[in-house]
């Protein structure tokens, strides 16, 4: 089985002075899960996500919601060192 790994924004954005954070994120996945969808591209269990490892800590995605709403696009649940 191939997964698709999204994303490892976190990494640009951990600075940014707009205030990018886990609900940006969070959205940012949702959106590109809905365009996958609209396109006719299979989301279940293909995702690898979130890939979090600078100023992140997995609970922080987690607390948005992550897991419950993505739950069947998740294949696999990634943590970078």
């Amino acid at each position: 089985m191939h997964h698709v790994r999204i994303s490892y924004t976190e990494i640009l954005y951990s600075s940014d002075p707009q205030g990018y954070g886990p609900i940006s994120y969070h959205a940012e996945i949702k959106n590109l899960l809905d365009t996958m969808k609209a396109n006719g591209l299979r989301t279940q269990g293909q995702i690898m996500a979130p890939s979090v490892n600078a100023d992140w800590t997995p609970e922080n995605v987690f607390d948005t919601g992550f897991l419950q709403e993505f739950a069947d696009s998740l294949g696999v649940i990634t943590v970078e060192k």
